[in-house]
């Protein structure tokens, strides 16, 4: 949990420039809540709408905001910290089964994690999981592999 924060940070310090943070108007205040609610693994229900509910503003509104703060929709967000939280999960957790991880992120079965999963990076979490123990406990930079949300690359850090 402790690399998914860092990496929220660090999209805040993309978003920001490293500077402290002060919002200048209403979206920026919205946007990082929503990327700090987005984080949270015990959200199961991440629509627009049921974030849009918690953050007190309306759906177009957030998919609007989102997109102006941080070039990316909402579903790339969403997409993004889903892909990471199963990737936490495969590697901190290994004595856990798909299915026990699954569960805890909010999937209703194994094969529905792993069709999301591979949807988004190519590879099935047993591969990713192979791939991490061969480096060593470290996963390599893939370079140029694009993946299905919104056709654009994800960074790995």
């Amino acid at each position: 949990m402790l690399s998914l924060m860092s990496r929220i940070l660090g999209i805040n310090n993309q978003l920001y420039g490293g500077r402290p943070v002060t919002f200048k108007n209403k979206r920026q205040r919205v946007v990082t809540n929503f990327l700090d609610l987005l984080s949270d693994e015990k959200i199961i229900d991440k629509t627009i709408e049921s974030f849009a509910k918690r953050l007190e503003v309306s759906g177009n509104y957030l998919s609007i905001a989102v997109k102006d703060v941080t070039g990316h929709s909402v579903k790339y967000w969403v997409d993004y910290i889903n892909v990471t939280n199963i990737k936490t999960n495969l590697i901190s957790a290994e004595h856990l089964s798909l299915n026990q991880i699954a569960e805890k992120l909010g999937y209703s079965s194994a094969s529905t994690l792993v069709r999301y999963f591979k949807k988004h990076t190519g590879q099935t979490p047993g591969e990713f999981r192979k791939e991490v123990r061969e480096k060593g406990g470290k996963r390599s930079k893939v370079r140029g592999r694009r993946t299905k949300v919104e056709g654009r690359r994800l960074k790995e850090n």
